[in-house]
């Protein structure tokens, strides 16, 4: 019975995804989700079933009997089909919006889905990325998001929640009159389970070994989004001076084997395993835990071309292990520090040095081959002095349980609208 009265008790809410599959928004989605269900009862609408990750996940959450899942999109094939399938997830997202005093919505696709669907006064849009820095758009594509699709999700939308304030800030510039309705809200880690993870057993059959050895990681997805060409580049040319430096990239994703390809036609030994004696670069492919390997590793770089806010650099703030970082659009420069910089500084003479970790210049930029280059070999010659116990506490501002109250006050006021 006190099962039923918890059920009858709390408002039910919709949350729209684009997949199952698991990638930095999905992961944030999944930590709101989960925060949710401890006051509301949660309808996870997925656009199509892809990958595992949120079904798995939606499984292991404490209160999952307070969710219902809802996979919107039956994948047929054709043009014509296409349009018959939105025109059925758009059916759906109205019927269940009946039942729900609110509908947050993460990513493009599923944000003009939401739009589509009615009830613009309790729709929440949440962008995670920047499109205007996006090389991965074509011009086309940027200006009819931006220009065009954008400006109607934002104009049916209560609030629209930017993953960071810079990229607020953006989204702002160029919708002056949807500009009302910007919140940034920052995070949504969890932060006591990102300690645990760091300190779990690496299983690196022999760590004494891999201590002769001087490890920059990457984590993230292998996209060109994530500028890990540009740190293989760099990284061969200090391989030729410096012969013990390894790379270890952590992640998946549709560059893998391009990458893999770059790194061996520049004469490196290619592994999927650590073993540094046998390879140079080791491409460890995706782990359910990538935090744990930081321990064998002297140096993090985060060399993306743009983000919303990293999640992997969030998370690295709990390592031992000095951060460098690209100044890319955006959040590098709000995680790395305690308000040291902001987005309207002049432009800057890199390195910089942050609070939590060393700004780089975006690796595009002229020179900045030449500026990571030295900024790496400056951390092989002298181990970086941190104080790594503030660090880890800070990403407590980033935690799910600090900014979820926020999450909640946007429902609350859609819902009262």
């Amino acid at each position: 019975m006190a099962y039923i009265d918890r059920m009858s008790t709390r408002r039910p809410i919709l949350m729209i995804i684009d997949s199952g599959g698991y990638g930095g928004a999905q992961t944030a989605f999944l930590r709101l989700a989960r925060y949710m269900c401890g006051y509301y009862r949660v309808t996870v609408a997925v656009m199509s079933d892809v990958g595992d990750g949120i079904f798995s996940e939606l499984h292991s959450f404490d209160d999952f009997k307070l969710v219902s899942l809802t996979v919107l999109d039956d994948h047929r094939p054709g043009f014509v089909n296409k349009i018959a399938r939105w025109s059925k997830m758009i059916t759906t997202l109205r019927r269940l919006k009946r039942d729900n005093i609110a509908s947050i919505s993460f990513l493009s696709g599923p944000n003009l889905l939401n739009a589509l669907s009615g009830r613009s006064e309790t729709n929440i849009v949440s962008e995670r990325g920047s499109k205007r820095f996006d090389t991965g758009m074509s011009s086309l594509a940027r200006w009819l998001w931006t220009e065009l699709i954008d400006r109607y999700i934002y104009r049916s939308s209560k609030f629209i929640v930017a993953a960071s304030a810079d990229l607020a800030a953006e989204i702002g510039d160029s919708n002056k009159l949807s500009s009302d309705k910007l919140v940034s809200i920052e995070g949504g880690v969890n932060s006591g389970k990102i300690i645990e993870r760091y300190r779990e057993n690496t299983g690196v059959d022999d760590e004494s070994i891999v201590s002769a050895y001087f490890t920059i990681c990457g984590i993230g997805r292998m996209h060109h989004q994530k500028g890990f060409d540009f740190l293989i580049d760099v990284f061969c040319e200090i391989r030729s001076i410096r012969p013990t430096v390894r790379l270890l990239l952590i992640g998946d994703g549709p560059m893998t084997e391009s990458l893999k390809y770059q790194a061996a036609i520049k004469g490196l030994r290619i592994g999927t395993r650590i073993d540094f004696r046998r390879a140079d670069v080791v491409f460890l492919g995706y782990q359910n835990n990538p935090l744990k390997f930081l321990k064998v590793c002297n140096l993090f770089a985060l060399p993306s071309r743009y983000e919303g806010l990293p999640n992997a650099l969030i998370e690295a703030l709990v390592s031992d292990v000095p951060i460098v970082a690209a100044d890319c659009p955006w959040g590098v420069r709000s995680v790395l520090s305690l308000a040291d910089v902001d987005r309207t500084a002049p432009k800057l003479k890199y390195p910089v040095k942050l609070t939590y970790g060393t700004l780089l210049p975006a690796i595009d930029d002229a020179n900045a081959f030449e500026v990571w280059q030295s900024a790496i070999e400056a951390h092989w010659e002298k181990v970086e002095e941190a104080d790594f116990g503030k660090r880890r506490d800070s990403i407590r501002r980033f935690d799910i349980e600090a900014t979820g109250p926020a999450w909640s006050q946007l429902i609350q006021t859609a819902a009262n609208t």
